[in-house]
């Protein structure tokens, strides 16, 4: 999990960054290693969590001896929904349905699968249904709903419903995924069926997380949002931005962008003004602040569907569990904290706000014994909720 935690940003940065990401996970991995094996070994109440960090911080290969996965479509209303299933072979207690973040390889994202496997080699079943309005960067509610419609298909399988499941599933969510999980899991159909929620990055108020990409200001918001969110946030607002016949080539050259293929954004504005140019080299040189001005005037009240604002609804009948970077600038921290406050006085909600996470991807500092040890217990607890 520690190793391949960020599905939702793409490597965007040169390949110089990139060799100073990979050594710095190396170096956050030894550290958890250590860790992990002195806690497995001294203390049993965070037995199960550090188990999972150490297997996470180890990078160990996942071979098809150990985890089966399959590939499936069900019926979703006049649509199909994809699944993708992982079934450790030596049996699991458990079964967990993970939503992705805003991505457009969905659920075949390699860290993503990467992400489930080590899920699966913990223990779980692994349920990850492909939620193709956020493969489009778009934030909608029916993702909320097929959330829901593979929640259900899990419960009429009795091959995914362990003994120690009593009946029950659990659910993640990453990034924007974790605030559509918390929704999805306080629905009628789900309520009663869901273990745990485990939000990592997740928000609680859509609107509220928009208006800090937009402005950069919220209640502890780290400053200059992240341009990544600021590009998806173009993408919808696309026909407000540009003129109507430079919409669908504005929107191809975001497109390469958020994918990480920059070299290709300017060849898709062959045919757009000056304008849209410009706002495609903010993107590309990470101005942030003037995006935000650009964007400012745009929003409006009640953008999206309210069922994406979790704390504008019910509150989940289970544990919610929330771990989220006190430097996060795509989904600011007071997300996680309005969450815990929304929660706090109908159900059990543990919440990590960690100095050594930014969204779903880690910092360059090293991890103390103290950290190490409350990771483990958070998950310890939600692993046996």
């Amino acid at each position: 999990m520690m190793n391949h935690p960020a599905p939702l940003i793409p490597a965007l940065e040169n390949s110089k960054k990139v060799v100073k990401s990979w050594r710095r996970l190396i170096r956050f991995g030894i550290v958890l290693s250590l860790a992990a094996t002195i806690l497995i070994a001294v203390h049993h109440e965070v037995g199960s969590g550090a188990e999972f960090l150490l297997l996470a911080a180890t990078n160990s290969e996942i071979s098809a001896d150990e985890i089966s996965e399959q590939e499936l479509s069900i019926r979703n209303g006049d649509r199909e929904l994809v699944l993708r299933v992982y079934r450790p072979r030596g049996g699991f207690e458990r079964t967990v349905l993970i939503a992705h973040g805003v991505h457009y390889l969905g659920i075949h994202d390699e860290r993503f699968m990467d992400f489930c496997r080590r899920i699966a080699q913990a223990g779980f079943a692994v349920v990850t249904p492909d939620l193709e309005d956020l493969k489009s960067y778009d934030l909608k509610g029916r993702s909320v709903f097929d959330l829901q419609t593979a929640g259900k298909w899990i419960l009429g399988q009795p091959d995914l419903m362990a003994p120690a499941d009593d009946g029950k599933f659990s659910m993640m969510g990453i990034s924007f995924g974790g605030g559509m999980a918390l929704s999805a899991a306080a629905l009628p159909d789900l309520r009663d069926k869901v273990s745990a929620v485990f939000s990592f990055g997740g928000h609680g108020d859509l609107d509220r997380t928009i208006s800090y990409l937009v402005t950069g200001e919220g209640e502890d918001g780290p400053g200059s949002p992240h341009v990544y969110g600021q590009a998806v946030l173009m993408r919808k607002l696309a026909p407000r931005l540009v003129p109507a016949s430079e919409v669908e080539d504005f929107r191809a050259a975001l497109d390469a962008y958020l994918q990480g293929r920059e070299d290709e954004v300017i060849d898709q504005l062959e045919n757009c003004g000056t304008a849209t140019r410009q706002l495609l080299d903010h993107c590309l040189e990470r101005r942030a602040s003037v995006l935000a001005e650009k964007l400012s005037p745009l929003i409006r009240k009640g953008e999206f569907d309210k069922i994406l604002s979790p704390v504008q609804g019910p509150v989940p009948a289970c544990p919610i569990f929330l771990l989220h970077g006190a430097r996060d600038n795509v989904v600011p921290p007071s997300e996680a904290r309005a969450v815990q406050q929304w929660a706090r006085s109908s159900t059990q909600v543990e919440a990590i706000i960690s100095e050594q996470v930014i969204h779903v991807e880690f910092s360059d500092d090293l991890p103390t014994p103290g950290e190490v040890w409350a990771l483990a217990s958070f998950l310890t607890s939600f692993l046996e909720s």
